[in-house]
């Protein structure tokens, strides 16, 4: 993060749930696993990465804010709920054989921490979890909007 960021996260003067906060933090590339992009001023497009689910940070800041530690499971994100809101959800379906409405309710039933590696195999999900060794991302290519 910015160091002027970090200053005013310390004094807690950073309004987090404004959105000018969150577009400069994304600029800033101080969003783990959410990369945007921009066209001069304008933010074009917003996409997540494997670190989005496979990083999380040490809340040496604050709750949700410090150094970001790579490699260590997000317990708490609900990354099925992040998914599911995607605009373009239809393009992910496609490329499972899954309906949207279907594709859906499944990554809506992944709750936090959670994460359904089968559904990314056969499209259907097993309604289990899979342990972290045995999870397979799809390509960044598939969850584009």
């Amino acid at each position: 993060m910015p160091e002027a960021a970090v200053e005013m996260v310390k004094r807690g003067s950073a309004d987090l749930d404004e959105p000018r906060t969150t577009v400069a933090l994304l600029r800033a590339n101080a969003v783990v696993g959410v990369k945007g992009v921009f066209e001069g001023d304008r933010l074009t497009s917003i996409g997540i990465q494997c670190a989005l689910c496979h990083s999380t940070v040490d809340d040496s800041l604050s709750p949700g804010i410090g150094r970001r530690l790579d490699g260590w499971p997000n317990r708490d994100l609900n990354v099925g709920a992040i998914v599911a809101s995607a605009p373009r959800l239809d393009r992910y379906g496609e490329k499972l054989g899954v309906p949207t409405d279907q594709l859906k309710k499944i990554l809506m039933a992944w709750g936090p921490g959670k994460y359904d590696a089968e559904l990314n195999q056969d499209g259907k999900g097993s309604g289990r979890t899979a342990r972290p060794e045995r999870r397979y991302c799809p390509p960044l290519s598939a969850w584009r909007a």
